[in-house]
């Protein structure tokens, strides 16, 4: 392996590391060709500094022994993205000619792309703007046409909400509240959230850490709607975001007309749930017998006014729903979900994962997308709604191949999503 810094090969007396897709370069001769110089200081830490007319720039490694830095044969290594990073170089690894080529920046930390500095200036006019009112916030930059367009895509919201939105209309008069005991609200509009599955539609909201509710299309394979898996997307949950949890609205409403708690939590087996519902019943915060009541006349008009079907064993359903779910995975992917799509083009051919990490590099993407399988290429397009994209490259080459699939749904979802 070859070292470049600025055009100019570097003779190295040590090797180069690399662990997997991770590069650790030798500290000394690599900063010292870049221009820079580094100290040991006190409690281990060490500080890079680069010196030009009238500026000085450092900066200080303090926790990154071992994932960053590691101590081998007497010598510090760096990993080559944390060196990037603390130093704005560029460095690139090239698998065919195994070649490692850095450019160096003569001005760390200060910003010289006009277009940067535009949108820095932007920002900062914009703080400078007197705080909108609440009612501003919440008009947002959609329409609630154009939000409900975005979210639904090609299909169309299905007909039992029409009944739903009905029923509570009639409650309403009544002094009662469907949405109170479903435990949910309703909506057409879009998830603001990164890591909600680009191929969701959402149609509910708990009000909660953004917990959610919508239709698994599976990339738009699905049919009908009414048809959809539906799943429980938890924003705060991680990079796991997204869980199934019925196998269409009609069973996902009969469930939880009987018991929410199977929705929104996991229990070891049956008999911990049932120590649970125990448990609640005796609990100073268990509904009154009263609020039972009322939530039992209303569920019970819902099931009755949309027909819905019986469910005797709602524990064993939701046992089954993940465990036929998990059969039909094809290959898995880092938010559970997993890619079910058995497409023509993979008969024989063997799926071959690609981890999606902060040293995933543009290259060994294409290289990846160039031989996978087309169920590999979607669940690496879920790991990277998950994870996010480490860089703008990564994003671009995603982009263009949902461009090529036809995903326009699902990018106009990616697209408005604002966190």
């Amino acid at each position: 392996m070859i070292i470049f810094v600025d055009g100019n090969q570097l003779s190295l007396g040590i090797p180069l590391i690399k662990e997997g897709r991770k590069m650790f370069l030798p500290l000394d001769p690599v900063i010292k060709a870049m221009g820079w110089t580094y100290n040991h200081e006190e409690g281990g830490s060490i500080s890079l500094s680069f010196s030009s007319p009238g500026r000085k720039t450092t900066t200080y490694l303090h926790d990154e022994w071992g994932d960053g830095l590691r101590l081998i044969d007497d010598h510090i290594y760096i990993a080559a993205r944390l060196l990037e990073m603390r130093t704005f170089a560029e460095i690139e690894y090239t698998s065919k000619t195994d070649k490692v080529i850095i450019t160096t920046s003569q001005t760390p930390g200060v910003v010289t792309d006009p277009e940067v500095i535009a949108q820095i200036k932007s920002r900062l006019e914009q703080r400078q703007q007197p705080e909108p009112e609440e009612s501003a916030i919440e008009a947002a930059d959609l329409s609630p046409e154009e939000s409900e367009n975005i979210n639904y895509g090609k299909y169309s919201p299905p007909v039992i909400f029409d009944a739903l939105y009905s029923l509570d209309d009639q409650l309403q008069k009544e002094g009662l509240s469907l949405w109170d005991e479903l435990g949910f609200y309703g909506g057409y509009y879009h998830s603001e959230y990164e890591n909600t599955p680009w191929d969701v539609i959402v149609f509910g909201w708990t009000g909660g850490d953004g917990i959610h509710f919508g239709f698994l299309t599976d990339f738009g394979t699905v049919a009908d709607l009414n048809e959809a898996p539906i799943v429980m997307v938890s924003p705060m949950g991680g990079d796991e975001a997204g869980e199934v949890v019925a196998n269409n609205i009609r069973e996902f409403l009969s469930i939880i007309a009987i018991d929410d708690s199977l929705i929104y939590y996991s229990f070891d087996n049956e008999e911990a749930y049932l120590v649970q519902q125990q448990q609640d019943e005796q609990s100073e915060w268990a509904p009154t017998e009263e609020e039972k009541a009322r939530r039992r006349q209303i569920m019970d008009r819902m099931v009755e006014a949309l027909n819905l079907p019986l469910i005797e064993q709602p524990y064993a359903y939701l046992g089954r729903v993940k465990a036929e779910r998990a059969n039909r995975i094809v290959v898995a992917t880092h938010d559970g979900l997993g890619v079910t799509t058995v497409h023509p083009e993979d008969n024989g051919r063997q799926h071959e994962p690609l981890l999606v990490d902060d040293d995933l590099e543009a290259e060994e993407l294409r290289e990846y997308l160039a031989r996978a399988t087309y169920a590999g290429k979607l669940a690496l397009i879920r790991d990277f709604n998950a994870k996010g994209f480490n860089s703008e490259d990564l994003e671009g080459i995603m982009v263009e191949e949902m461009v090529k699939f036809g995903f326009y749904d699902e990018l106009a979802r990616k697209n408005a999503s604002a966190w």
